[in-house]
């Protein structure tokens, strides 16, 4: 009974001690809608009040295409998910921030659809 007990103990731990890193690890990035703990709420950050045209804005860099999907911030990358009727030109400017490694239809062999659990159409 006494051994049960400690395993029980030892899981109950391990269990919170793997949540805690989670949580601490996650924090930096913003990998879905409304966050790492799908709050809205950044623990790390002290995001602006107020912004416009002049104030609280770092950069900016036209994107193509359309869409309304959140953005996902993970470590220092921004992904964005856009839908374009053909490839996007080369957006290259001499800062190096914005510009992509590569966009899905530049990636040779694959159909849509295809890949992460999707059929390609068949």
């Amino acid at each position: 009974m006494h051994t049960f007990l400690s395993i029980k103990r030892f899981a109950l731990a391990l269990g919170l001690v793997s949540a805690v890193m989670h949580l601490s690890h996650a924090q930096s990035h913003w990998p879905q809608w409304r966050g790492p703990v799908s709050n809205g709420i950044a623990l790390e950050g002290h995001p602006p009040t107020t912004w416009s045209e002049e104030e609280n804005i770092r950069w900016k860099k036209p994107i193509p295409g359309k869409g309304h999907a959140s953005p996902v911030l993970w470590g220092k990358r921004l992904f964005l998910l856009t839908a374009v009727a053909e490839p996007a030109a080369d957006n290259s400017g001499d800062s190096g921030v914005g510009n992509p490694p590569e966009s899905q239809a530049e990636r040779p062999g694959r159909r849509p659809g295809q890949g992460r659990g999707g059929r390609g159409g068949r």
